[in-house]
């Protein structure tokens, strides 16, 4: 949500994919550097890439010409039209089988 208010546009221009491997490498290197770089260095680091995600922008999504609605069964097979019950004990037979 960031790095869409910095780029000035909605969040789902955004890639969610991309953005979690550029944050899981980012998220390493800061890692790597504990130590290393001050708290200074690794803000000006995470403005950096806030800004490095503003710049991967998904394309503009497509106007639909038509509203989306659930699609409605063409037929009623393979729905289940009425239901089948059987009540009482079951009877069967077990029999042998030769090959």
């Amino acid at each position: 949500m960031q790095a869409a208010g910095v780029a000035g546009t909605e969040v789902l221009r955004i890639s969610f994919g991309k953005t979690l491997g550029l944050v899981r490498s980012f998220w390493l290197t800061l890692a790597a550097g504990h130590g290393i770089i001050t708290k200074k260095q690794a803000q000006a680091l995470t403005g950096q890439m806030l800004n490095f995600l503003s710049d991967t922008l998904l394309p503009p999504r497509r106007k639909r010409s038509c509203p989306r609605k659930v699609r409605q069964p063409v037929r009623s097979w393979p729905r289940l039209t009425e239901n089948s019950n059987s009540l009482g004990s079951s009877h069967y037979k077990v029999t042998p089988i030769f090959a």
